[in-house]
Order: structure tokens, then sequence, then C-alpha cells
């Protein structure tokens, strides 16, 4: 083979690889709740995506490096699209990614960026409660979310994380805020999500409830 087609040849491995790699989908990693620090007991739940959408793939989940692979313990779960660690120790905390994998070609998706969370010892500095403490509840009914904590919480603010993205969470018509509390009335799906209060100048956070609201299903 003469120098100028082995050259060519050469050549269009290098870009038919790198085309491969660029074309592999996007990978995105959320946590929730968004805090960089935590504290020992808390829940966290990574949440991976790949771009299109997650029909048809499972996911890889990487702990401080692609070769320290995350597997299912007591009190650290994958189900799905998440990863989520029950009661966190200080061990758990470090530098999470994950990946797609499928069948299909492509077999994977790109890595994703990868998040970092600390666990510390000791306790928030305020409390998030629901009443009724139910963590799942039907639409049309009403809960109630308390902020508590040692001299007062009425310039702390409620904050919601749903969908990827933060939100008020005391801010819409069928919510109510009162002193520390914020009241949720006729409940909908879309008030599903991660909750928890914030001082004014977000330094400080409470713990983090999760909160579902399911349909009502009738049976006949």
């Amino acid at each position: 083979m003469q120098a100028c087609e082995l050259a060519a040849l050469i050549l269009l491995t290098v870009v038919s690889c790198s085309r491969q790699y660029e074309e592999l989908p996007q990978t995105t990693l959320t946590l929730e709740p968004p805090f960089p620090e935590i504290f020992t007991g808390e829940t966290v739940t990574l949440r991976c995506g790949v771009e299109g959408g997650s029909a048809g793939w499972k996911y890889l989940w990487y702990k401080d490096s692609e070769d320290t692979p995350v597997l299912q313990t007591a009190g650290r779960s994958i189900t799905g699209d998440s990863y989520t660690i029950t009661a966190a120790a200080v061990s758990d905390q470090g530098q999470y990614c994950c990946r797609g994998q499928r069948g299909d070609q492509p077999l994977y998706s790109q890595l994703s960026d990868k998040v970092t969370f600390s666990v510390s010892e000791g306790h928030p500095q305020a409390v998030l409660t629901l009443q009724p403490a139910w963590a799942q509840i039907f639409t049309g009914e009403t809960v109630t979310l308390s902020c508590e904590m040692e001299g007062g919480s009425a310039d702390w603010g409620f904050k919601q994380y749903r969908d990827g993205g933060e939100e008020a969470g005391c801010s819409d018509q069928y919510r109510s805020r009162y002193g520390d509390s914020c009241t949720i009335s006729k409940a909908q799906n879309s008030h599903s999500g991660v909750y928890w209060c914030e001082s004014a100048s977000g330094q400080e956070h409470s713990n983090a409830v999760t909160l579902t609201v399911s349909s009502k299903s009738f049976t006949f």
C-alpha cells in the first residue's frame, strides 16, 4: 500500500472514531436536593438523563473514578434513572458521574459531568415536617409543611425542586404561607417534588422532604 493511501486510511479511521464519539448522546446528572453539603442520616438522590429520552437505557454509576462502579447495597438503591442513598454516611461523600447503556447503537451515552457533595456529622439548622406525616398523598388533599428552628424561622422561605429545577415552594393559588408553615390545598401532581426551607441568605437550609402527589384511582 502506498504511503498516501495508508495516511488517508489512518485519517479516515481517526475521523470516524472522533465522529462516533461526538455523536454519543449527552448525559446529564442532577442532585436532589441540590445541596453540596448534607448531614448524616439524610437522603440524597442522583438522577441520570440521556439526551433524547430514557427509553431503552439503563444506567451505570461511578464514584470518584470511572474505575469504581457503584453497586446496590443496603440503603443504596438503583431504580430506573436514579441512585438513592438513604441515611447517608460520611463515606458516601465524593464525586459521582453516570452514563447510559443499551443494546442498540450507540451502546453508550457520553459520561456525565461530575456532581460532588459532602456529608457532615451533625444536623440541619432547621427541621421541615409534614402534617399529616405522609410522604405520599392524593390529588385534592391538603398537606402542611412546617419549618422549625430554635429562635424561630419566620424569615426563612420554602423551596421546591422538581423536573430538574428549583422554584419557590409556596407561591401559587393552592398554597398559603403563615408564619413558619406552608399549606398546600387541593394538591396537584405538580406539587410533587423535594421540599426544604432555607434562610434569606440561602446559606442555611433544613432537611429535605420528598412529597409525592398521586392521582386517585377509583374501583367499581
